[in-house]
């Protein structure tokens, strides 16, 4: 009597890794429950509600050039966790429903704003629910990977004039005295009279929008990033943060300096063709600068983000 040819025995197919099996049919089965129809009405509900907030923003950033970096950092915090979805898929755990307490406090501070007019909260409140959303449906491990991307979502926000006006007001004389005395310095006969520079024949005012705050706070927001991208100590990140704001000053300084060269050779009419491409030249002096300084601390870029 022939035997039976061998066939193989139909068992459910699993997989071992370093020892360990694992049902795939148990692996897939998690993958289906990772982003169940709650969660998605859930983070459909968020998107809806902060709309309008998002949109409010994005008129001040097109009419206050002191917010105009707010375009770039939705983007950029996105392009961060989106870069790292695997970490963060591969980081989900057990959520905390305690975390929901957060959300609610969010939630209350994005409607006492809403009723007080006060838009200012509006991205702190944002930060706030994201922060715990994650927490609740993905645990602190997830949270961990999310965090700098949706921390940095604050350099997007406005802030009430009475909080940043003594801090455009002395960076707006610091960049007049600095401008006038450099001038005076190299020879020129100038004279400064609070945030007025006189050449002879003309003056050149510091106004507000001149005054470096707008370099200084796009510079700290790059700051930030370039500290958590490059691989480098948390003592360095610090000194790189507080780096950026001298660094931004002194673009700033050179900016009305050069202005007040060119006013002195060309009148008005240079300043008017100048005055706004001045202002791109000494934001990228101002980006080159602190590079260099990263440079020169030992930041270096990592193998993975």
């Amino acid at each position: 009597m022939d035997e039976a040819p061998d066939r193989p025995i139909e068992t459910d197919t699993v997989a071992t890794v370093s020892g360990t099996t694992v049902d795939s049919a148990t692996s897939s089965e998690v993958e289906r429950r990772r982003f169940p129809l709650i969660e998605k009405l859930a983070w459909l509900a968020v998107a809806i509600v902060y709309a309008p907030v998002i949109i409010e923003y994005a008129h001040e950033w097109m009419i206050d050039e002191r917010y105009s970096h707010g375009w770039l950092i939705i983007p950029i915090s996105a392009g961060l966790l989106y870069m790292r979805r695997d970490r963060f898929i591969a980081a989900m755990g057990a959520g905390s429903s305690l975390a929901l307490a957060l959300v609610l406090l969010g939630l209350i501070a994005h409607l006492g704003a809403w009723y007080l007019q006060f838009p200012h909260v509006g991205m702190w409140s944002l930060v706030l629910v994201l922060y715990g959303m994650i927490l609740a449906l993905y645990g602190r491990a997830a949270w961990r990977v999310a965090r700098f991307s949706t921390l940095f979502l604050l350099f997007a926000g406005t802030w009430p004039n009475r909080l940043i006006e003594p801090i455009n007001l002395k960076v707006q004389s610091i960049s007049a005295a600095g401008a006038a005395d450099f001038m005076a310095f190299l020879g020129f006969a100038v004279m400064r009279e609070g945030n007025r520079i006189e050449v002879p024949g003309h003056v050149v005012e510091v106004a507000d929008i001149c005054s470096g705050y707008k370099k200084t706070v796009a510079l700290l927001a790059f700051a930030f990033l370039y500290g958590h991208v490059m691989t480098t100590t948390p003592f360095r990140r610090v000194v790189l943060c507080l780096s950026a704001i001298p660094i931004a000053v002194l673009a700033n300084v050179g900016r009305v300096a050069a202005l007040v060269l060119i006013t002195g050779a060309s009148g008005s009419e240079g300043l008017a063709r100048a005055h706004d491409p001045a202002e791109m030249v000494a934001l990228g002096v101002a980006f080159v600068l602190f590079i260099a300084f990263g440079k020169a601390l030992g930041c270096r870029l990592p193998e993975q983000l």
